[in-house]
This record gives structure tokens, C-alpha cells and sequence, in this order.
């Protein structure tokens, strides 16, 4: 079994019709569901907190439609893109840091931000 992810994009303009494309394959287990999940934009009040998959975090205020792919054990996606067009794909890095008996978010724990808070790449 590949022991790791790879993720490509061709920017628009390496395209024949212009158009980005995001690849991404997981290196999940072969019998691993990974289900698609599409969620709604939604409001939250300022108290709100998010329930990742070891700690809890405050809620930003709006959360914006989105779809994605996660393994069906886990907290967050292993690839997806939001109403804006903003794609993520997580990657396992490896880490000089010392391990960490405390919680901490993982790399699908990444948020799919809006198209205004991201960097032109095209």
C-alpha cells in the first residue's frame, strides 16, 4: 500500500479550456469509508465552539458551504472545497517537534477558509 498522499493542481493556465484542476489521492486504507459530506452555511453566536476530533475550539462566526471527503472515524476532510471555490487537500508532514501528550489538532481538523482570506495562485 502507498504510505503517503499526494496532492497536484494545473492552474488555469497550464489548462487546454482554462480551467483549474484539483487531484488528491489518501493514503487511507484501501477498506476505509470515506464518505462525501456537503454542510450549508451557517451563522454561529460568539459563544459557539467546534467539537474537533480531540479538543474543542471557538466557532467563527459564519462557516461556509462546503463538501468534502473524510475517513468515517475522523473529524474534518481529507479533501474538500467550499462555496468560494477554496480547495484543500491534507497532507501528512512529518515533524521535528517533541510528541505531545496534550491535545492538539490534526491535519484534518484544517478549516476550508473564504476566497478573500487566501493567496492568488493562478
Amino acid at each position: 500500500m502507498n504510505s503517503n498522499c499526494d496532492t497536484m493542481v494545473a492552474l488555469s493556465n497550464t489548462t487546454i479550456n482554462g480551467q483549474t484542476i484539483f487531484a488528491k489521492n489518501s493514503d487511507r486504507p484501501p477498506e476505509e469509508s470515506q464518505p462525501l459530506v456537503q454542510k450549508m452555511g451557517v451563522s454561529h453566536r460568539p459563544d459557539d465552539l467546534v467539537n474537533c476530533q480531540f479538543l474543542n475550539i471557538p466557532q467563527v462566526e459564519r462557516t461556509y458551504a462546503h463538501i468534502g471527503s473524510r475517513p468515517y472515524w475522523c473529524w474534518g476532510y481529507e479533501h474538500g472545497f467550499n462555496e468560494f471555490q477554496v480547495v484543500i487537500g491534507n497532507e501528512g508532514l512529518a515533524s521535528k517537534l517533541p510528541i505531545s501528550n496534550s491535545p492538539k489538532l490534526i491535519g484534518t481538523s484544517t478549516g476550508i477558509g473564504k476566497k478573500s482570506d487566501c493567496i492568488p495562485c493562478g
